[in-house]
């Protein structure tokens, strides 16, 4: 299908609302034939949106659907085995065939869903990067839907190496290094978010072929780039007024707020010179990222603390001023006290 034809046949799959319009429409073709187009509708100032992707034949490949449609805030949610027949419905509407080679796998409970996820098993193991899953809401509408078709299936080994002589393999090489790192409550099994000393394991991220004893990183690491550290010259006692958000930025004037979203426990603030236009206007994901990010500065603010936890300029600024390393040092000392005015506590 040509541009126009994928733009139709996206469009006969979802109802877009009034108040939506296109921010992305995005045409890929590889060397091999193979591609995708992706076709994304929004309105940003509730931060809801639909996205859709479709293969260059007009199969859909991935759904994702955010609306505030006014529906009914305590509707009587359907039972699991409701949803996932739904699920399964939508499935074979697209692809009639596709559960003759996946298996239903698993459910996971999500916030405002149910996930159902179909895999590919090969050896009694999910095929990695094959398979589908499909969300379904309360009363059972599909609000997400990705479905990856097997490439490459991998041939099974003649031999298996077993568990316990891997688990010794590993205990012989094994190398901790003490780090401090923070742990968060929804990963870890901490009481609260905190910086804590830890052993990490060195290296951390491995992989092995079933039927050798011999690893292979799964990450590539660049070259380790040794690192120094110089203590920090005594705090200055003298009291800093409390300063706000755009002074510890250094929010200019004529830069005004663009966008404004809630993260839950923080908020991100997203600020622009109040003249700024795009220069070249398409709905490609490119033009999408200019519009979003290009001459931004975009800011995470604690709601518990007020505080800025982090920011970063995407708006270029030009001068004259040439810093050796130790005034640049000097500035980030005096940024960091104006912050942090005890952070000699920590250091």
């Amino acid at each position: 299908m040509n541009r126009e034809e994928l733009r139709k046949r996206a469009l006969s799959l979802v109802s877009i609302p009034a108040d939506f319009k296109p921010i992305i429409e995005e045409y890929a073709e590889g060397e091999n034939g193979e591609g995708e187009a992706i076709f994304s509708w929004a309105n940003e100032e509730k931060d809801k949106g639909i996205t859709i992707n479709l293969d260059l034949v007009g199969n859909l490949t991935s759904l994702s659907i955010d609306m505030d449609d006014g529906r009914d805030p305590n509707p009587v949610p359907l039972e699991v085995e409701e949803r996932k027949e739904r699920a399964e419905q939508f499935f074979l509407s697209h692809y009639p065939d596709a559960l003759s080679d996946l298996t239903f796998y698993e459910i996971k409970k999500l916030d405002q869903a149910f996930r159902f996820n179909y895999e590919r098993i090969i050896m009694n193991l999910p095929l990695k990067s094959a398979g589908c899953f499909i969300d379904v809401d309360q009363v059972g509408n599909i609000i997400k839907f990705s479905y990856k078709v097997a490439g490459h299936i991998p041939e099974i080994p003649t031999i298996l190496i077993s568990k316990e002589k891997l688990i010794e393999h590993e205990q012989n090489r094994l190398d901790f290094q003490q780090t401090i790192t923070n742990l968060y409550t929804i990963i870890h099994d901490v009481e609260e978010d905190d910086l804590r000393l830890v052993y990490e394991p060195e290296p951390s991220f491995m992989k092995y072929r079933a039927d050798i004893l011999t690893p292979t990183l799964s990450i590539i690491h660049d070259e380790d780039v040794p690192e120094t550290y110089v203590p920090l010259p005594p705090s200055n006692t003298t009291k800093q007024k409390d300063l706000s958000i755009k002074e510890v930025i250094g929010i200019r004037e004529g830069m005004e707020i663009i966008r404004e979203v809630d993260m839950g426990g923080e908020t991100g603030i997203v600020w622009r010179d109040r003249n700024w236009e795009m220069k070249d206007q398409d709905l490609s994901i490119d033009g999408f990222f200019k519009r979003h990010s290009e001459d931004t500065v975009k800011a995470i603010i604690s709601k518990k603390t007020g505080k800025v936890r982090s920011f970063m300029w995407f708006n270029e600024r030009s001068g004259d001023l040439k810093l050796t390393h130790e005034e640049c040092l000097q500035k980030a000392t005096d940024f960091l006290q104006m912050i942090l005015p005890d952070y000699h506590k920590y250091h």
